[in-house]
């Protein structure tokens, strides 16, 4: 904390929520937290996993088109079924590729 702000002052500026303001408390007069001994290790290896989390949940929003051949009658078939559970077919079928690609389907060739 700055040495030139009052505690309170400190809040106000920097617009503490009441979380905030308990963990200070907590940080400052309990002594609950400590700082690591390597600090910028630490500092730098959770800075690479926030990155790589980052990255992973840029790739898992990005979509992809697809051309897809099917029977007609098997389109007919999934159409129903996604009406049936209220969804686009093309959103059912999205949902049912992502879940076979995910293991929550089982699919024997």
């Amino acid at each position: 904390m700055a040495k030139t702000l009052s505690k309170k002052a400190f809040i106000k500026k920097w617009k503490l929520d009441p979380w905030e303001v308990k963990f200070l408390e907590d940080v400052e007069e309990k002594g609950l937290y400590k700082s690591v001994p390597n600090l910028e290790e630490e500092k730098r290896k959770y800075q690479i996993i926030g990155q790589n989390t980052m990255r992973q949940l840029e790739r898992e929003r990005k979509e992809k088109s697809i051309t897809l051949r099917i029977r007609q009658l098997d389109l007919d078939v999934l159409k129903q079924k996604a009406a049936e559970s209220g969804m686009k077919y093309q959103t059912f079928l999205s949902l049912i590729i992502h879940q076979v690609g995910t293991g929550k389907i089982k699919i024997t060739l």
